[in-house]
Order: C-alpha cells, then sequence, then structure tokens
C-alpha cells in the first residue's frame, strides 16, 4: 500500500536546493539538485524525524494572545516543509546522480496569495479558532488556554490529524511572519514532522527583471533575495570545536560572494544555543547526524539547502543550511568522515561556498556554463583543490549573477 500523510510535501513556495553526488572514490563534493518546480516532492528521514531537532532550543509557547489576533488576519502561507520517517535502507552498490530524481511525479497545486483569517467558535465551555482560507482545503485549529491559542489539530479536506507536540512559535522580530513547528501521525502511523510558516500579505514590489540568462532561485525572471542591510547565517552546531572549523571555511566563502554586493552587510556568526529550522528569526547553517534521502535511495543528499521567500516583497524571508552526516556512508566514508577536520578543507571548502550562493539567492547553472553554482564545478576550484586548504573562486557567471541579483 503506498504510504500517504498530509500534504507530504514541500510546496511550490517553498525552495529546496537538495545536492548530491555519484558514488566514487573521495573527492570534493560537487553538487546537484532538483531544479524548484510545482511538482510534489518527498523528503524521507531514515529514523525519527525529531532527530532534526536535535541539539535546538525549543520554544513551545504560543505567542498568540486572544486579545491581539487582530495582528495576526489576512496573512499568506508562505511555506509548509515536511519531514516523514522511513525505514532503514541497505546501502547501494552505485549511487547516481542526474538534475532529476525518479519516482511518482505529481502536479501540487499552487497556493500563493491564499490568505488565512482567525475565526472564533465555542464548544460548549471552551473557546476555539480556526486559521483558515476561503480558497485552501488545509485548516489550524487552536484551543485558547490562559488566553494563549495552543494548536491542537490540522485538517486536510476531510481528514483531522491531531497535533502530537508542539515543539516551536516563531514570531519574525517586525511581526510580519511566524511559523509553527509541530508532529503528528498519520493514519498508517507515521511520523510527520511539520513546519508552517506565514508571512503578512504586503503589497506588490515591483522589481526590473534581469535582461540575462541567470539562473536565480524559483523563477529566473523574480529576483528574490535578501532585503535587509544585515544578514546573519549562523553556525549552529552542538559540537563547538567542529563549529568553528565550519565557521571558518563558512566566512570566507561568504565573504567570496558578497565582496561584490557591499551595500549590504553579510555576517557568519556562531551560536551557542540555537533554534529549530523553523524559526523565522535565525538563520542557520546545521550538521545532523540522520540521512535524507530521496524517493529513490540511490539519490544521496549530502547537502541542503531551504529558502523560504515573501513573494509579494521579492525577498528571502529565511534560510537554512543542512549538512547530513550518515549521507556519506552512502560513498562507504567512515563513519566520521565530515567531522574529520583534516578533511573538512579539503572536501568541503567548494560545497560550502556552493551553498552559500544558494543562501543568497542563487539556483544551479546546469548548461555547461563554467560557475561554482554548476554541479561539476571543477573550473572554479584552484588546481591544488585535491590537497588541503583547497580554495574555491568565483567563475565570470557568478561574479555577474549576485552582481545582477543585488543590483550592484
Amino acid at each position: 500500500m503506498q504510504r500517504k500523510a498530509l500534504i507530504i510535501t514541500i510546496v511550490n513556495l517553498l525552495i529546496i536546493i537538495s545536492c548530491g553526488k555519484v558514488k566514487k572514490a573521495p573527492e570534493p563534493l560537487h553538487t546537484h539538485h532538483s531544479p524548484p518546480t510545482l511538482r510534489m516532492k518527498k523528503y524521507f528521514t531514515q529514523g525519527d524525524p525529531l532527530q532534526v531537532l536535535k541539539g535546538t532550543s525549543k520554544n513551545p509557547l504560543s505567542f498568540l494572545k486572544e486579545s491581539e489576533l487582530g495582528k495576526f488576519q489576512g496573512f499568506i502561507l508562505a511555506a509548509i516543509s515536511n519531514f516523514q520517517e522511513k525505514s532503514p535502507i541497505l546501502l547501494q552498490d552505485s549511487i547516481t546522480t542526474g538534475n532529476e530524481p525518479h519516482g511518482n511525479k505529481k502536479q501540487n497545486k499552487i497556493i500563493d496569495n491564499e490568505v488565512y483569517s482567525f475565526k472564533k467558535f465555542t464548544e460548549g465551555d471552551s473557546v476555539y479558532y480556526a486559521l483558515f482560507s476561503p480558497t485552501a482545503t488545509m485548516r489550524l485549529d487552536f484551543k485558547v488556554t490562559n488566553g494563549l491559542l495552543q494548536l491542537i489539530s490540522v485538517k486536510d479536506g476531510d481528514r483531522e490529524y491531531a497535533i502530537s507536540e508542539i515543539h516551536h512559535y516563531s514570531l519574525k522580530a517586525d511581526g510580519n511572519a511566524f511559523s509553527f513547528l509541530f508532529h503528528f501521525y498519520d493514519e498508517f502511523d507515521n511520523k510527520i514532522l511539520s513546519s508552517l510558516s506565514f508571512s503578512k500579505d504586503a503589497a506588490q514590489l515591483i522589481i526590473k527583471p534581469s535582461l540575462n540568462h541567470y539562473n536565480f532561485i524559483f523563477r529566473n525572471d523574480k529576483k528574490i533575495r535578501w532585503r535587509e542591510e544585515v544578514v546573519e547565517l549562523n553556525i549552529c552546531m552542538a559540537d563547538n570545536h567542529l563549529a568553528e572549523y565550519v565557521r571558518n571555511i563558512a566566512d570566507d566563502s561568504m565573504k567570496l560572494w558578497t565582496f561584490r554586493i557591499p551595500q549590504q552587510d553579510f555576517r557568519v556568526k556562531k551560536l551557542d544555543t540555537f533554534p529549530p529550522f523553523s524559526d523565522l528569526n535565525a538563520h542557520c547553517f546545521y550538521t545532523v547526524d540522520n540521512y535524507l534521502i530521496e524517493e529513490q535511495v540511490e539519490y544521496s543528499v549530502p547537502m541542503m539547502t531551504i529558502i523560504t521567500p515573501l513573494h509579494s516583497k521579492n525577498k528571502i524571508l529565511d534560510a537554512d543550511i543542512f549538512i547530513w552526516e550518515s549521507e556519506y556512508l552512502k560513498f562507504n566514508y567512515s563513519n566520521d568522515f565530515f567531522r574529520n577536520l583534516k578533511t573538512l578543507e579539503m572536501y568541503h571548502s567548494p560545497t560550502i561556498s556552493h551553498e552559500i550562493g544558494h543562501f543568497l539567492g542563487l539556483d544551479h547553472k546546469f548548461d555547461g556554463t563554467k560557475s561554482l553554482m554548476s554541479y561539476l564545478n571543477k573550473d572554479c576550484v584552484t588546481p591544488y583543490r585535491w590537497k588541503p586548504n583547497s580554495i574555491p573562486y568565483l567563475c565570470q557567471y557568478d561574479v555577474d549573477a549576485i552582481r545582477d541579483l543585488y543590483e550592484f
């Protein structure tokens, strides 16, 4: 029987840049991805999906005060991300790559501009609220406790799923976006970790489209990027020694890109305590000791960038980078391959620089153009890349694309 669950998908409003690699002799990790489209995408964690939250500081206290609900009326659903558990798999003798993973393909419903509002109803002495849109099948139900709204269930059409645990409530500092992180079980007893993000419906920001053939996230004719004056990428790792090494590499990689766009201040900072990926105020670089796999087990996804855009403002609302450490076992690397600090710079500097390109708003470039954003990006790494301290650099396409995106 095919397992199904409530919207086990990455919807078209959430950009997932997943990067994989073919199994062969150890070498610097180059990447590929599945271009963001309107198709449904299923992502599974091998084992308990709550491992994605390991080491994070969660906030289960709701910010939704019944007396202040007027602040949260008329928000649009910005993003949905779901991770579902799956049984362990056998490692494959060969792991292949391609621009498009195989598997069942379904057309996903476009949910852009679905406006959600809270509506009050009572049942006996209890007071409830529903967060819903007249044009959507999904609805969230809340129970009022001590003046605060607590999420208790999610409805999808005629099916209702009780929330097993709320892990994190997040309200963006400016009050213009919020998110919920929770898990529940579907009708087949599959555990689902789900994040829902909502943003204020704002007037459309008109941006002059690029006249060049640059690949930006979501659509090439929309310049969705960071628009804050200061943006921080936080290193969110429990292993302080590893975190410091990754911070140094990420800092160098960020400067590699942002040297070309000096009008904005991009910083890399290590956090001692950090929230889960659903938090809208912290943009994190995580390591997770758990598998993340595609629909077909022969595909490996060792690194991934999740980007949540606010379309009406052509801006990035949130972005996080993940390294899935155990994915390296598929290449017959040792358990501590990623944590070996001597190999970290040798094998991961180009890949981390590539992921930060995604973090800034660039998509892959798979048409043969020399680019750090291509899968085989050897032309953008120094000839000594096989040795420790290999240093990636930007090709001319990368320089031109990032400057065009940030209009510098």
